[in-house]
Order: structure tokens, then sequence, then C-alpha cells
């Protein structure tokens, strides 16, 4: 759990994904490294629950029951956790969007987060708690969603965006010798 809390939704729009907020978020990260932890726990500022990590959203399964901290809490809507909730429906999975006090975490059966960049991660430990290794809705969503970004098994087709293989004519820069 960082020291650093994010920005509050009084100064600070926190729906926005912006250069800005990523501030508060380094220094979170920093000290989480000095203290030999890969990533941290940003709580909101206001009532102290979990918001994000320094880069991601945070998911948490209790008896396969998926959570994630509701948007009031200064967290990001993202596009990933807003795929992964989704997903889950798609999977049978009971999810809820609540407040998520930061001993939920430790109780829980299973934590993971959620990036553009990094897409879905699984959290092996927080703080001094070990998650055991069996990640049975983590596994299932991570799969889920790794076929859903690569176009692989059943998808919807509104989320991908064809690109063509570029040809030896087009992947040159014409009139440049």
């Amino acid at each position: 759990m960082s020291p650093w809390r994010r920005p509050s939704q009084l100064t600070f729009p926190v729906r926005a994904k912006a250069t800005g907020t990523y501030v508060v978020s380094a220094l979170a990260r920093t000290r989480a490294a000095a203290d030999g932890f890969d990533d941290a726990i940003q709580l909101d500022p206001n009532s102290g629950r979990v918001a994000e990590s320094t880069i991601a959203n945070v998911f948490l399964v209790r008896d396969g029951r998926l959570v994630t901290p509701w948007l009031e809490d200064s967290v990001l809507a993202g596009i990933t956790r807003d795929t992964v909730l989704t997903l889950a429906g798609d999977l049978g999975i009971e999810t809820a969007e609540a407040p998520v006090q930061p001993g939920e975490l430790l109780a829980a059966d299973e934590v993971f987060l959620t990036g553009t960049a990094s897409g879905l991660v699984s959290v092996a430990g927080l703080d001094t708690h070990t998650y055991a290794a069996g990640r049975p809705v983590t596994d299932a969503l991570s799969r889920a969603y790794r076929e859903a970004v690569l176009g692989d098994g059943p998808h919807r087709p509104s989320w991908l965006t064809p690109v063509s293989r570029p040809t030896p004519s087009t992947s040159r820069l014409r009139g440049v010798s």
C-alpha cells in the first residue's frame, strides 16, 4: 500500500488519462521499488479505499466473485477494465463495481491488475501476504482477454480494427533515396 494517494476528484479530473496524474503514480512506484515491490496500491484521498495501482486498475476475486473499485474512488475508467468486466460477464462470472477497503485485498482469493500496456497481470502478493498459486478466475479472464485482443476465438468484431500487412511498395518512403 502506497503512502501516496491518488489525486482528489476535487483538484484534478481523475477520469482523464493525463500526464499530470502520473507524477503521483511515479512517486508511489519509486517508493514501492525502494521497498522491494514491483508496484503499489494507491488509495482514494478522501475515503481511504482502494483506487488503483500506479498505472493499472485493480480487481479482486473472493469466493468466485469479481470485484473492482467503483468509479467514485478516484479510479480511471480504463478500456481494459471495461473489457475485463465484459469478458467476465460473457464467462458467467459474477461482477461488481463497489467500494473496496484495503483489507479486502488481503482477504481476496486472487488479485490482478489491468492496463493498456500490461493487459491482465496476476498479483503474487501484497505487503507480507502471498496469494495461492491457483488462480482460476484470473487465468480464465487472462485467456479470454488474450483471445479478444488477438482476434482468436469468439470475440466482438467491433473491438478490433483490421490492419493490412504492408507490401514492399507501401513500406518504403516514396521519392526518398
